[in-house]
């Protein structure tokens, strides 16, 4: 409550008379030494303090040109509209990775590029770019060559040698469909597009064929796609990074022995779980039920 509030609320006991004295001579030290103190002692324990800006200014601790057109990055960055966005599509901006593409030992740059919400038209929307660096200050357009040249609604990039065969790869963010390249000695293949048609096709064409009730695609994008994913994995799979002494052949041999064995064992499981679910509960409700809805049927939900 503080010294205030003792001497407003305290109660006074016989004798306290000497103790208010004591403490009233003890503050008035205080305050005398503080107010003797050097006018130094708090340069010497204030903390550094900031530059003004007119000492930032005088004192420069570096200083930027735009030389971008002058080492060739002409890249015109495309997202959303220029003057106004509307929406958040347009407000999050692209990416950029420096990294060497070429393994020559000098650092190159691959900028990420959008769209708009009006669209271009065939063959004239903006593309990503990989600028090649010549090794005195200046850069070469190599997208094209490079196999790089795709539009979208382009958000972030990183890289890494996925499959660890010495030469960096490039996976590309996208509003939409996410791109994975393989970089083949400075030649980037796009390597998701497999799974993509294959998890299409799974999730249509089959799933007609063979009738089942499958609304969230899991089977046919999940299932799927993780058999792709694994036969896959024997195909890039790297003797250095997973210690395996094997040929690509023998790795996708093992790979789809894995694959067997888990659609099996899945298939024998789901088989075995379907029996006991309808032999108990049933695994299909009557026509009325379904025509009357479940939420009322079964749940006792009405209508009012």
């Amino acid at each position: 409550m503080g010294l205030a509030g003792f001497f407003a609320f305290g109660r006074w006991p016989r004798g306290s008379g000497t103790v208010l004295v004591l403490l009233l001579v003890a503050s008035a030290f205080a305050g005398s030494a503080l107010a003797q103190a050097p006018a130094n002692s708090a340069e010497k324990t204030a903390p550094h303090e900031t530059p003004s800006r007119t000492e930032v200014a005088a004192n420069p601790l570096a200083n930027f040109t735009d030389i971008a057109r002058k080492a060739g990055l002409t890249m015109q960055n495309v997202f959303g509209g220029v003057d106004t966005k509307k929406f958040i599509i347009e407000t999050t901006g692209t990416g950029v990775a420096i990294f060497d593409y070429d393994n020559d030992g000098w650092p190159d740059i691959f900028l990420v590029n959008g769209s708009t919400l009006e669209g271009f038209p065939p063959g004239k929307a903006p593309t990503n770019h990989l600028y090649h660096n010549n090794h005195d200050g200046t850069f070469t357009d190599v997208t094209v060559e490079a196999g790089l040249a795709a539009s979208g609604w382009g958000q972030g990039v990183c890289v890494g040698d996925y499959d660890n065969d010495g030469w960096e790869d490039l996976y590309v963010t996208y509003y939409g469909k996410n791109r994975l390249y393989h970089n083949d000695h400075g030649k980037f293949t796009e390597v998701g597009a497999a799974a993509g048609v294959v998890c299409y096709f799974a999730a249509t064409t089959l799933k007609h064929a063979f009738r089942y009730d499958d609304s969230l695609d899991a089977f046919g994008v999940h299932g799927i796609g993780g058999i792709l994913g694994a036969l896959l994995t024997g195909v890039f799979f790297s003797k250095e990074l997973t210690g395996v002494d094997a040929t690509i052949g023998h790795q996708v041999f093992t790979q789809l022995k894995g694959v067997l064995t888990t659609v099996v064992y899945g298939f024998a499981v789901s088989y075995v779980i379907l029996i006991a679910i309808d032999r108990t509960l049933g695994l299909r409700v009557t026509e009325e039920q379904e025509r009357e809805g479940l939420d009322i049927s079964l749940h006792g939900e009405s209508i009012e």
